[in-house]
């Protein structure tokens, strides 16, 4: 799998597989200078049970950073996954939780935002 050109193949790759249970539910795509943490994981919410595509890591090499590579991902993320949608968890830096909350994403906790899938 890691020899797909970009980790946004490899993660449609991984959807194709990872229902089927011929893939871990949770792995790191590296390409290139990223690196994407990604899960299945399920949450109760409101008493609702979600699958989520869980976007818990993302490492981004300095010389990328500030060319919209992560607004990219997060849109094919967000339209490509086969669930109820997607959570971006860990978020510690102060520009990526403004950006969130104008998106106007779900807020789960303080470091965490959830897009549902309309």
């Amino acid at each position: 799998m890691r020899r797909l050109p970009s980790v946004e193949t490899q993660l449609i790759f991984w959807f194709q597989l990872v229902d089927k249970g011929l893939i871990y539910p949770n792995l790191w795509l590296k390409r290139a200078g990223f690196e994407v943490y990604i899960r299945k994981s399920k949450y109760t919410i409101n008493k609702l049970d979600y699958n989520l595509l869980d976007i818990g890591y993302v490492t981004i090499h300095e010389r990328h950073r500030g060319r919209g590579w992560f607004k990219n991902f997060r849109f094919i993320a967000e339209d490509m996954q086969p669930w109820d949608g997607v959570i971006h968890q860990g978020i510690t830096n102060k520009k990526l939780l403004q950006y969130f909350k104008k998106q106007g994403l779900h807020q789960y906790n303080e470091a965490a935002f959830i897009k549902f899938k309309c």
